[in-house]
C-alpha cells in the first residue's frame, strides 16, 4: 500500500510539473503573426503591410540574402522621415504585459521596432525600442505600456525606418505574460 501511495504521489507531482511547463510554454507563444517572415506570398511576408509619411516612399519584401534566422528576413527601403512595415493586429488581453523582441540590420539611416496601439481601427500611439544604425544584426526589445493607452483594444508589431533608410528585420517574437 505504501508503494502505491508513493507511486501515486510521484505521478501527481510529475503531472503538476508537466502542467506547469505547458502553461509556461503557452505564455511564451509567439503572438507576432509571421514574425519570422518565413511565410511569403508574391515576394512579401504574408499578412504584413507597409506605410510611410505623406510624400515619402516605402517598399517591403522578403529576401533570403543575409537572413538572421531561417530562410527569409524582412527588407524595408524608404525615403522620408519614417516608414513602417507592420503585422496584422492582435486582440489585447489587458491582464498581460507584452514584450516584443527582434533583430535589425541597417544599411543606411536608422531602425527601431515598436508596438502600435489601436482602439478598433483608430491609431492611439506606440512604444518603441532603442534605435540602431549598425550594419550588423542587433537585438532590439520593447515592452508594452498599456497603462498609457487605456482605450486600446488591439496592438500590432512593426519594424520602423527613420530617414532615408534601408534596413532588414528578422526574428520578431511577441510574448504576453
Amino acid at each position: 500500500m505504501k508503494n502505491l501511495s508513493r507511486s501515486l504521489r510521484a505521478g501527481l507531482v510529475a503531472l503538476d510539473l508537466t502542467w506547469s511547463a505547458m502553461v509556461l510554454a503557452a505564455d511564451d507563444k509567439n503572438l507576432a503573426s509571421n514574425g519570422n517572415f518565413e511565410e511569403v506570398k508574391d515576394g512579401v511576408p504574408t499578412g504584413w503591410f507597409s506605410v510611410c509619411i505623406e510624400g515619402g516612399t516605402v517598399t517591403h519584401k522578403a529576401v533570403a540574402e543575409g537572413a538572421k534566422e531561417g530562410k527569409y528576413c524582412l527588407h524595408v527601403k524608404s525615403k522620408g522621415e519614417w516608414a513602417v512595415a507592420g503585422s496584422p493586429k492582435i486582440k489585447l488581453d489587458r491582464t498581460k504585459t507584452y514584450t516584443l523582441t527582434g533583430f535589425a540590420r541597417v544599411k543606411s539611416g536608422a531602425a527601431t521596432i515598436k508596438i502600435d496601439y489601436y482602439k478598433g481601427d483608430e491609431y492611439l500611439g506606440h512604444s518603441e525600442s532603442d534605435e540602431s544604425s549598425k550594419d550588423e544584426w542587433t537585438s532590439l526589445k520593447v515592452a508594452s505600456e498599456l497603462d498609457s493607452y487605456k482605450e486600446a483594444t488591439h496592438i500590432l508589431v512593426a519594424g520602423v525606418t527613420h530617414g532615408d533608410s534601408e534596413a532588414f528585420f528578422d526574428g520578431f517574437v511577441l510574448t504576453a505574460k
